[in-house]
């Protein structure tokens, strides 16, 4: 046999001395972790919850923290897994504090703890503590706040469940929309809504059915597009700028992001009532949720989102609110007139059937028997601006809000490269935007029903002028 060739001694019973120190590199994550945050401040978090006169000696609570902290940080499923990889790692048990043959908590231990003692408050506080400590060292950037929605798989089978009827839950805002309803349906001489029926008696809870989990009853059933099928939960995520997670909220995965969000939104705006901007995906954009960010001293932003409608229909954008008169106008310039506002809060704007009857756009317009296009308008409709930047604190706004406009260097700027959109703007700004007419390279001139035209690439949006007008002009307004 050649001398070259070595063989290894299998002797694995032999004893030996090391630093456990040494084994774990100085450039290792959890080192890093462990110099950056004292997890001392956990004592003083927990010690309400520990009795300090009777009982046996209990487990470090820090390492319980510690060995969840591990858990997450690095993937492991469970809580069991867990605590096998930190027995045969060393930079885990030096994580923790533990010599190589000192006895780990059982992982039941573990699992008890957070089950019984530590409740959601001790979470919250332990997250706030940290989160503290990122803002502390100036990492921290509370001015923007992201929200976007993650469904996380649940561990149940879909062929466990049963159906089952439950109460329909009220959305959070239904008494106030109701109440601005009603008030909107005063304010056009309309009849308010009664929710209770003629006995004076409320309204029988209206229900849903649902699937649910015999083995996670909390979970909800998910399915989107190609992905399958399965029960799930949905964890609402809040991030700054830099990725740092400001808050969370979990609901099941069947929950919409809208349902979810005003309770995100007020734990966020308690804790950091410096928030100027909301980002938010589409499945948040609806009135309500803008209305309550605007409500509250804040810019909302949401993104473009293509109307929807048949290609040889008109589109949305095409039919003109006139706030000054309340009123739609038409692509052929013909006046639809407020009707009435529904309960789910929209303005119904119906156009004379006489009139459409002859209409030549009538085909691309409505195909209804009765010759009669119906245009609905949110109550809390407000159009999303485009802060790409600022010229004179002056805003051009889209007629219809899936369109953004910015003034930037004196231009404006369309979203999704579009070459044109009719807009206008409000009467607040009208002094603003006449001064800034050349460096928009706007025009504006008088039309034959005696309002101003603004010119943009070819294309034109009526427009009225300011002027001082009485209550009984704009009752007899068409």
């Amino acid at each position: 046999m050649s001398r070259m060739l070595s063989e290894n001694r299998a002797e694995r019973n032999q004893m030996e001395m090391f630093c456990i120190d040494s084994f774990v590199p100085e450039d290792h994550l959890l080192r890093k972790i462990d110099e950056a945050l004292d997890f001392g401040k956990i004592y003083e978090i927990v010690g309400d919850l520990y009795c300090h006169n009777n009982g046996r000696p209990s487990v470090d609570p820090v390492v319980l923290f510690k060995i969840v902290f591990i858990q997450h940080l690095y993937g492991i499923p469970s809580l069991r897994r867990t605590c096998e990889e930190i027995k045969m790692n060393v930079a885990y048990r030096w994580f923790l504090g533990y010599l190589m043959n000192e006895q780990l908590p059982h992982f039941s231990t573990v699992s008890q703890n957070f089950k019984h003692r530590f409740t959601e408050e001790t979470i919250n506080q332990v997250f706030e503590w940290i989160l503290s400590e990122v803002e502390k060292h100036g990492y921290l950037t509370p001015d923007a706040v992201f929200v976007d929605g993650t469904h996380i798989k649940a561990n149940a089978n879909m062929h466990k469940a049963v159906k089952k009827a439950i109460p329909k839950a009220a959305r959070e805002y239904e008494k106030q929309l109701m109440e601005e309803i009603n008030a909107d349906r005063e304010k056009h001489r309309k009849k308010p809504f009664d929710d209770d029926d003629q006995n004076g008696s409320e309204k029988p809870v209206e229900e849903k059915n649902v699937t649910e989990s015999t083995t996670d009853p909390e979970s909800g059933v998910f399915h989107k597009g190609e992905h399958k099928k399965c029960f799930a939960y949905e964890a609402h995520t809040a991030c700054d700028k830099y990725g740092y997670i400001m808050d969370v909220e979990v609901t099941a995965g069947n929950v919409h992001d809208s349902t979810a969000f005003p309770k995100l939104y007020r734990k966020l705006l308690k804790r950091f009532p410096n928030i100027q901007t909301v980002v938010a995906d589409a499945g948040y954009k609806i009135p309500y949720l803008a209305k309550l960010i605007i409500d509250s001293g804040r810019i909302p932003v949401f993104p473009y989102k293509r109307p929807m409608g048949k290609d040889e229909f008109f589109r949305p954008c095409e039919y003109i609110f006139d706030e000054y008169y309340d009123c739609i106008l038409c692509p052929e310039n013909h006046v639809l007139s407020y009707s009435t506002t529904n309960r789910d809060g929209y303005r119904e704007y119906k156009s004379k059937p006489y009139i459409c009857a002859n209409c030549p756009s009538r085909e691309r317009c409505t195909h209804s028997k009765a010759c009669q296009k119906v245009v609905t308008r949110h109550i809390a409709h407000i159009v999303s601006y485009s802060f790409m930047g600022c010229h004179e604190d002056a805003f051009v706004s889209a007629v219809n809000p899936l369109y953004c406009f910015a003034i930037f260097g004196g231009k404006i700027i369309p979203r999704r490269n579009h070459t044109g959109f009719r807009i206008r703007i409000s009467e607040s700004l009208c002094t603003v935007f006449l001064k800034l007419k050349a460096n928009l390279q706007l025009q504006i001139c008088n039309s034959a029903h005696k309002r101003f035209i603004i010119c943009y690439n070819g294309i034109v949006s009526k427009w009225k002028p300011p002027k001082q007008s009485t209550v009984n002009e704009k009752e007899n307004a068409p």
